[in-house]
């Protein structure tokens, strides 16, 4: 290996550049810049930009010495993943000038050493560098860069990594002089290091399995100075901690300098709770202490997904009305001998389907609302049977399918988004007396699915993705009365009220923040009051236009952690809806029908939907 090769080799392990190849690690052999390289190492393979070279460094133990050298280059935005195997970095003395920029190193399994001798003169940047420990053993010496600026780097602990020999720099490679906007993110316990350095924010977020009396850090060596520095605590969702507990986040027996230091005295558990602790510095150590727990706010954006389903059925059941128009079914018609009445030719089954689609924005209170774009569709087949006296009867299976893509917003602008969809089937009932009032009603049941995702609820002190996705059964029915009336020949009066009714169960779900959480049932109940004028236009051909009014009573539903309920989402309140449709009737010579129609919200729903709806009869 080249000497240039051994001087980049120095920074870039850190970096990124990882090599194809028994000897050595791939890095510009002139001392050029390295770039955008991605590798991922095992004991038995290796894997360079994608392309797989089977040779390996096998089982054995690898070390790379960086010898006493001048040399120079960046190594930047590359990524390097350690899967196993043993290797050992020796920076042997030598100058080395260049800068480590948004690189990232993650071990996940094996055994990583870094070393070097005192000799080693480095100088350069190490900015927003990405070192990740996933597991296996991370060792490595003390090192001292003075013309080092070490700025936003990440240093990122999980699970069972081995840290007893090691030391942890903001600077990644060593302790330097001139450090800025470092963190390190700690997200496991009982870990064992020798000692920190340089970094700015100490991030303690703590597994679920964290225990009363749980030491997170403790250090061996030397006296730690964490003056003036930010200090924050959380812990994932599903955690046995309750008030009174005591974590021990940092333990140094040799010393511990707290002076200036700014702790936060709350501590967040998962995106649902938060608990005023007091965070107590000794000279030997920092200890947190739970006391009483608070909802978050927050939490009320999970619960605006959980309405969505019921929300986006309710609306489908309005649908699978306006498939089957009653004006149709108008008993004293001047044209039934070319009409196929009912919409249907009597005692013999006809098809009808129907497809919507639209876009909604419902308020959920508090100042919060929900934003969907859904599009559903419903079928089935539909009996009319005559009686003596003029009245008639329609029987009908009906089945319909919805997908709803949503974005859901809260007050303070917390944003969630998701997809809802839900299938449902049952059976449709309208009875027709020859006076031209009619009844109606419905009964369906099936499956619903939701999902939900946000980035912007808090874990801790950061914006981090919390999402579930669960499915749940459904019901949904519904009522109606009118009455037809004709004002004159091409003129058709209906006067209605419609109560309809959805249910969702409850779910059991585990959000992705680590809380198991208990969403109740939602029952959306809905009354409308309207009327709808058809005008005739032509034999086969009808215009007609509504108004009507609604009103929601309830919609609402929230969720259970612990013992603790979350601030429910809801829809409750008036919208007034105007329609505009035009139909195409059918008859004996052509039992085609169909129906186009603009529906327009104003209220606590607010938008524009349009269907179309076509039926045979047979």
């Amino acid at each position: 290996m080249k000497n240039t090769t051994k001087k980049i080799l120095a920074a870039s392990i850190l970096a990124g550049s990882l090599l194809t190849g028994n000897t050595a690690f791939a890095v510009d052999e002139f001392g050029n810049s390295v770039s955008g390289n991605t590798v991922e190492v095992g004991a038995d393979e290796v894997e360079v930009n994608g392309i797989r070279r089977q040779e390996g460094f096998g089982g054995g133990e690898y070390t790379f010495t960086a010898g006493a050298h001048e040399g120079e280059g960046n190594a930047a935005w590359n990524s390097v993943t350690i899967n196993g195997g043993n290797f050992t970095l020796y920076i042997n003395g030598g100058l080395y000038t260049g800068s480590l920029i948004g690189n990232q190193l993650t071990l996940n399994n094996g055994w990583l050493h870094i070393t070097a001798t005192d000799a080693l003169n480095y100088s350069g940047t190490v900015q927003g560098n990405i070192l990740r420990l996933n597991g296996g053993d991370y060792e490595n010496s003390y090192l001292y860069l003075p013309n080092v600026i070490a700025a936003n780097n990440v240093l990122e602990i999980n699970g069972d990594t081995v840290l007893n020999n090691s030391y942890l720099f903001g600077g990644l490679l060593g302790d330097v002089d001139e450090a800025s906007g470092n963190v390190l993110n700690i997200n496991t316990v009982g870990l064992t290091a020798k000692n920190i350095y340089d970094f700015d924010t100490l991030n303690f977020n703590m597994p679920a399995s964290v225990k009363n009396g749980d030491v997170v850090l403790t250090l061996t060596e030397g006296t730690t100075d964490i003056s003036n520095r930010m200090v924050n605590a959380s812990v994932e969702g599903g955690t046995e901690l309750k008030t009174g507990d005591v974590v021990h986040l940092l333990v140094n027996d040799n010393g511990l300098n707290t002076s200036g230091t700014v702790m936060n005295s709350r501590l967040v558990e998962g995106v649902t709770l938060t608990y005023d602790t007091a965070l107590t510095a000794t000279p030997y150590g920092l200890i947190m202490t739970l006391g009483q727990p608070h909802v978050e706010e927050q939490t009320r954006s999970l619960n605006q997904g959980a309405i969505v389903p019921a929300n986006e059925i309710s609306q489908s059941t309005q649908s699978l009305i306006d498939i089957l128009p009653v004006e149709d079914a108008e008993p004293n018609s001047g044209d039934l001998e070319n009409s196929s009445k009912l919409m249907m030719i009597s005692n013999s089954w006809g098809f009808f389907s129907g497809t919507s689609g639209g876009k909604l924005r419902t308020n959920t209170g508090h100042g919060s609302y929900v934003h969907s774009r859904g599009n559903g569709i419903g079928l089935g087949f539909a009996r009319a049977s005559e009686t003596p006296n003029g009245s008639s009867f329609i029987i009908s299976p009906v089945f319909d399918y919805g997908k709803s893509k949503y974005d859901s917003y809260l007050s303070n602008g917390t944003h969630g988004h998701g997809e809802a969809k839900y299938f449902l089937g049952g059976l449709f009932l309208r009875k027709m007396n020859a006076n031209g009032f009619y009844y109606e009603a419905s009964f369906r049941g099936g499956k619903t699915d939701i999902d939900f995702n946000s980035n912007d609820l808090f874990t801790g002190r950061q914006n981090n993705g919390v999402g579930y996705d669960d499915s749940t059964t459904a019901f949904a029915g519904h009522i109606r009365l009118g009455k037809l009336k004709r004002l004159d020949k091409n003129n058709l009066l209906h006067i209605y009220g419609i109560y309809s009714h959805t249910h969702t169960n409850g779910m059991d779900t585990k959000i992705s923040s680590g809380e198991h959480y208990r969403f109740g049932s939602v029952d959306s109940g809905t009354f409308q009051l309207g009327y709808r004028l058809t005008t005739t236009v032509s034999p086969i051909s009808k215009i007609y236009t509504g108004l009507a009014w609604q009103y929601q009573f309830n919609g609402s539903t929230s969720a259970t952690y612990r013992g603790f309920t979350t601030p429910e989402a809801g829809i409750k309140g008036s919208t007034g809806i105007l329609e505009l449709g035009w139909q195409i009737r059918p008859r004996r010579t052509n039992p085609w029908a169909l129906d186009i129609n603009i529906t327009g919200r104003l209220g606590l729903q607010k938008g524009i939907a349009a269907s179309a709806g076509v039926r045979k009869a047979f």
